[in-house]
């Protein structure tokens, strides 16, 4: 067997001035993916949801939708956070 490798990783900014925290994530088995923005690979999402889509018949197990502006959508087979750091202010 095989070590997985991400396809995506994003590096995640949330929270407010001292409080703010980095989330990075990856994703795995990534299909289908549109990324409607002219500056890629740097976009921001202002939300973006996961949600499980198992029992709908799919292939993929979670579908990875920002809701407020269409900019990114994939589906993909596992999602993981791998770690939570604070911003150095």
């Amino acid at each position: 067997m095989y070590k997985q490798t991400p396809i995506i990783i994003l590096d995640i900014a949330y929270g407010e001035d001292e409080f703010e925290k980095i989330i990075k994530m990856e994703f795995y088995g990534v299909d289908s993916l549109k990324v409607n923005t002219s500056f890629f690979p740097y976009i921001q999402v202002m939300g973006f949801e996961i949600n499980n889509i198992r029992d709908t018949g799919s292939e993929k197990k979670y579908e990875i939708n920002d809701y407020e502006d269409g900019i990114l959508y994939f589906v993909c087979d596992e999602v993981r956070i791998v770690a939570i750091n604070e911003v150095d202010t």
